[in-house]
């Protein structure tokens, strides 16, 4: 893969003219990541054999871009065979300060509720959560939403699991009416909002790397508390409140669908997670 002329032909295509600078840059786990600088502004491009992967997270920013400020997308195809996702480079900088988090409570609580609908669950379209598919049917109920088009697909991947831990997976699945609420708002969910997807841009919340679709709005809640610890007036400043008892019980759940995934993408490292985080359900 020729990757500073896969991007050439990107850009003339959107009318973007040389000389271009091109430097690779991180940018998560499944995709190639270059940094581009032209005369007039600078772009940020992905690249990856699936295109679908990308025209997918595309169509997941313009979907929170409603609601939410997100990169805006130049160009999304495919060019000789690979994948090209380009779109504007927005400097972002990690939360630091009580304002930081607060900015970043307040712009999620904007996402969730003004997105809000009635129902149903799921979305348009299918998507990805990482490089894994992501399944989203539609469905009136919440419960069973999670579990067929969430941990039942991730479970049915993760084939060489223990056969003790994929038991207690199980359990949990069919035990669900123990953990998740019944009827939760159906808001627009980010999907993967860990703290390598958002951050901010001169004091503004900046969103991207989406999985989009539509559920209780305590799944980016729990994603984001995952990885890392999250402080008190973040969750201030998003519901007014620190996270109750059932909400955190339903993380785990919530959790619980990330593990397996990470687990299907990453290895064997994440084995011991995912039984943990089943047993400490289970014990509830």
């Amino acid at each position: 893969m020729d990757v500073e002329q896969i991007l050439e032909s990107a850009l003339a295509q959107t009318g973007v003219e040389g000389p271009f600078q091109f430097s690779a840059t991180g940018g998560g786990d499944t995709a190639i990541s270059v940094k581009i600088a032209t005369k007039e502004r600078q772009l940020f491009a992905k690249l990856h054999e699936n295109v679908d992967i990308l025209k997918k997270e595309a169509a997941g920013l313009g979907a929170l871009s409603a609601f939410v400020l997100v990169p805006s997308v130049a160009f999304c195809g495919q060019i000789n065979g690979t994948g090209v996702l380009l779109m504007a480079f927005v400097p972002i900088s990690p939360p630091v300060t009580r304002e930081d988090w607060q900015e970043l409570g307040d712009a999620l609580a904007q996402l969730h509720t003004r997105s809000r609908r009635e129902g149903p669950y799921g979305f348009d379209h299918d998507n990805f959560i990482g490089a894994m598919p992501q399944r989203n049917q539609e469905m009136s109920a919440w419960r069973a939403f999670f579990v067929r088009q969430r941990l039942a697909p991730q479970l049915a991947m993760a084939s060489d699991l223990s056969p003790a831990v994929r038991e207690r997976v199980a359990a949990v699945m069919t035990d669900i009416d123990r953990f998740l609420p019944e009827a939760p708002p159906a808001a627009l969910l980010h999907g993967d909002l860990w703290s390598g997807n958002l951050g901010l841009n001169s004091g503004a919340p900046v969103f991207y790397d989406p999985a989009c679709y539509y559920g209780d709005p305590q799944v980016d809640l729990a994603m984001m508390a995952l990885f890392g610890k999250v402080p008190d007036n973040f969750y201030m400043a998003y519901q007014g409140r620190l996270p109750n008892s059932q909400e955190r019980l339903s993380w785990g759940v919530y959790d619980l669908y990330h593990l397996l995934n990470h687990y299907n993408l990453f290895g064997a490292g994440y084995a011991d997670a995912v039984g943990r985080i089943a047993d400490q359900l289970l014990k509830y």
